[in-house]
């Protein structure tokens, strides 16, 4: 159903603007009219249009810049309030500090990387300056793969010595030398053999355990710094808490007054903010603005200002509630308009039913509609959908008999107990199926005839008489349909023929006469010209419309042939499932059963989900769905 709204009027004088404006934007329950659309409709009135003042701009970037070093939390306690707050000292002393803080961690992150080098070289008992300040040899420490270390006797005819010194992982760590008239060679041996060479600062010396105990000690003198540094940085945004917290209530506040500004209508010295609300949180609203003074305050019906569209609050029973994504799909219905949610969920989920009837298949879509919603949040949706789909499918399951395929599971049931000769759906069997057939285009018929009724009762709730009446999908293609349907049903089904030269003409030559007549008709109505075009255009256009009417009342009624189209081919992929079972042992006909029934259920509760979908827009919501409404938007403060 659509919620009842009002219209709120709020206006004063400009000198309250502020106040009214920050009590508006923090309403979460209402929806804000755009002064563009009373403005551009309406002569006298301005939007309020107002630059954002140079001062609101940069203490918000410097708030921003403040707010990107340190998350500003709310303290309660031991906040300095005497704190005078200059931003743009603040902004340095944090800046300073954080530049400190940053070229400390790059230094400390190299000297980690050293001390993992170091660590790797501990195996050498060698003063490390002995090895790299050697006059006559290059040599080179590093790491490279086990594979390729092993590639390294291809190239012992090349001038190198070289050296497995340990393992790290899955590498290993080298040391080669040679003279430096073969260096580049040499070094491009290794290159190709993806040598990792590692290089190590000046100031290391020593033995590789002595320098890697110096160089440990720096490191944590250094991280000791850091934590010193974020330690200024907490105290310091500390003890200007009070004042960062008020600055940024201050800016909150001059936030939502500017995002107000697209809403505020301008007449001469006085404004005005237009928003609607649900009927019930109106009393609310006079609460809210009750201590204001000088501020007048009216409340509308929802429709009362045709300049403005209202917008549009769903609210269904559990059941119907997770098809409004279905519905919203297709498009918002109007405010005061009629909201097919409820006959949506109810059709869409018998439709889907039928054509997966299986009680097994139906008990695990229960299931999963039961645990997805606890997997994830965003499968909230989907779970919630698919537990409604399983019970519709559960039950036509129970009707067909057939559990996972196995279309005698439920003969214990009719048969045994109830002592009936079969079970109540054999979909198996010629007479059924053609059976199936002619019922589901008989449901079609029903709900196309519902369609038409809903339409005409709407038009006219709306006044619109002339489609009430004389369009076809108004009281005159209720006659039409309505009796076509009947007699046909009467002659195949009972052999009685109403066809005679009585009801041909009241009932089928009139009506489509009517319909053929609906456009000069309407305009006689609103006082037209009845053949705005000329009569000869008129007649040309309005035959092949009339055609085209006709012709879609057949196509929509057959389109439903589908649904007993499904409910055969679900049956029939089910029975080739049974057929791959019974062609292997018991693992193979158990696999065969598992993968076959979870591919059907794939396949076909997709296919059979869009063909549901399909047929409610195309042959139902066409016919009488008015979806040209906005959705009720709530406006959340600080947005």
């Amino acid at each position: 159903m659509i919620v009842k709204e009002k219209l709120i009027t709020i206006g004063g004088e400009i000198a309250t603007l502020r106040e009214v404006t920050a009590k508006v934007m923090e309403m979460d329950y209402i929806h804000l009219v755009p002064a563009k659309d009373i403005v551009s409709s309406t002569h006298g009135l301005k939007e309020l249009k107002e630059e954002i003042s140079e001062e609101y701009k940069s203490n918000h970037e410097l708030l921003s810049r403040i707010e990107n070093f340190h998350k500003i939390k709310d303290f309660v306690e031991n906040s300095s309030e005497g704190v005078a707050l200059n931003l743009k000292e603040v902004i340095h002393k944090i800046e300073d500090i954080s530049s400190k803080k940053s070229e400390l961690e790059k230094i400390v992150a190299n000297e980690k990387q050293l001390l993992e080098k170091l660590a790797n070289l501990a195996v050498l008992g060698i003063d490390l300056d002995l090895i790299f300040n050697s006059q006559f040899l290059e040599i080179r420490i590093g790491r490279m793969l086990e594979e390729n270390f092993d590639d390294l006797k291809f190239y012992l005819s090349r001038p190198f010595i070289y050296e497995k010194l340990g393992s790290v992982g899955d590498k290993v760590i080298v040391l080669y030398f040679t003279t430096k008239e073969f260096e580049r060679e040499v070094d491009n041996i290794f290159s190709m053999l993806d040598f990792e060479r590692m290089i190590l600062p000046d100031y290391v010396h020593g033995l590789p355990s002595s320098a890697y105990d110096k160089v440990s000690k720096i490191y944590y003198e250094h991280l000791g710094q850091i934590d010193d540094l974020a330690r200024q940085q907490e105290e310091y945004l500390l003890s200007i808490d009070y004042s960062l917290s008020q600055l940024k209530a201050s800016l909150v506040k001059e936030t939502l007054y500017y995002d107000s500004l697209p809403y505020v209508v301008l007449m001469g010295p006085r404004f005005s903010i237009n928003f609607f609300t649900k009927a019930l949180d109106a009393d609310r609203i006079e609460s809210d603005f009750e201590n204001f003074k000088d501020i007048e305050l009216e409340i509308k019906p929802a429709r009362s200002d045709h300049r403005i569209i209202a917008p549009t609050i769903l609210k269904n029973n559990w059941f119907a509630r997770p098809f409004e994504t279905f519905v919203m799909m297709y498009g918002v219905p109007k405010y005061g308009s009629f909201d097919p949610t409820l006959i949506f969920a109810i059709t869409y989920s018998i439709l889907f039913g039928m054509m997966f009837g299986d009680f097994g298949q139906g008990l695990v879509l229960i299931l999963l509609g039961l645990i997805l919603p606890h997997i994830k949040k965003s499968f909230s949706f989907f779970g919630k959908l698919i537990l409604r789909l399983g019970i519709t499918s559960t039950i036509f399951g129970i009707l067909y008999g057939s559990a996972f395929g196995f279309e005698n599971a439920f003969d214990w049931l009719y048969i045994g107990l109830l002592h009936l000769s079969s079970k109540p759906i054999e979909v198996f069997l010629p007479s059924t199926t053609m059976l199936i057939i002619i019922v589901t285009i008989g449901i079609g018929a029903f709900l196309i005839l519902v369609s038409v009724i809903i339409n005409t009762i709407q038009n006219f709730k709306h006044h619109h008489l002339a489609e009430a009446i004389f369009s076809h999908n108004g009281l005159v293609g209720i006659m039409f349909y309505a009796f076509v349907v009947v007699a046909v049903v009467l002659l195949m089904g009972f052999n009685i023929n109403i066809f005679n030269a009585i009801t041909i003409p009241l009932m089928i030559v009139i009506p489509l006469i009517l319909i053929f007549l609906q456009e000069p008709l309407k305009r006689a109505f609103n006082h037209e010209k009845f053949f705005e075009g000329g009569i000869v255009s008129f007649i040309i256009e309005g035959f092949f419309e009339l055609f085209e009417i006709v012709l879609s009342f057949l196509t929509s009624t057959l389109s439903f042939m589908r649904v007993g189209g499904f409910i055969i081919s679900h049956a029939g992929m089910m029975l080739v499932v049974q057929t791959l079972m019974h062609m292997g042992g018991l693992e193979t006909s158990i696999i065969a059963a598992i993968l076959g029934n979870i591919l059907v259920m794939a396949i076909e509760g997709l296919v059979v989900g869009i063909q549901c979908l399909r047929l409610e827009y195309f042959e139902m919501f066409s016919r009488y769905y008015e979806s040209s409404g906005i959705l009720f938007s709530n406006r959340v403060k600080n947005k």
